[in-house]
């Protein structure tokens, strides 16, 4: 993949000069993104629990198994069977959402409570996604059940 060397304004303010040089240098994702390419995965986010963090419906998240999990990590969870995405609350013993309309989830001492990883970036497509059929990579739920 290739990466332009200057920012692209969003707004509107002129076009740069067509003399000035313009080179593409290369980029691959995996080395940008990934910190550790083999406890690293992927998954599709289900759900709009997340969107004030800037997590959106059908984004992808990039999860890290080895990173440990710290207060106010974004993380992939299993609580009592149900898998979702939320923000650790490490200090409360609280799961959060990254939207006001849900409650924190508390983590009692009965609970069946594992980080699977922890989420290090996302990505948003603009268009629809498709994969090849090989790959699975989700989806993981944001909803408040978990």
């Amino acid at each position: 993949m290739k990466l332009s060397p200057m920012p692209f304004s969003c707004g509107i303010g002129g076009f740069e000069s067509a003399a000035k040089e313009y080179a593409q240098k290369e980029l691959s994702l995996d080395e940008f993104l990934v910190i550790h390419p083999s406890t690293t995965f992927l998954t599709l986010i289900d759900g709009n629990d997340m969107v004030n963090i800037g997590i959106h419906n059908h984004d992808i998240a990039i999860v890290d198994r080895d990173i440990t999990a710290r207060h106010r990590d974004v993380v992939i969870i299993n609580l009592n069977g149900d898998i979702s995405c939320k923000i650790l609350d490490a200090e409360r013993r609280l799961l959060l959402s990254g939207s006001n309309d849900n409650k924190p989830i508390p983590i009692n001492e009965s609970d069946e409570f594992v980080i699977i990883g922890v989420v290090t970036s996302s990505i948003r497509c603009f268009k629809p996604l498709t994969l090849p059929s090989k790959v699975d990579i989700g989806p993981v739920d944001t909803s408040n059940h978990a």
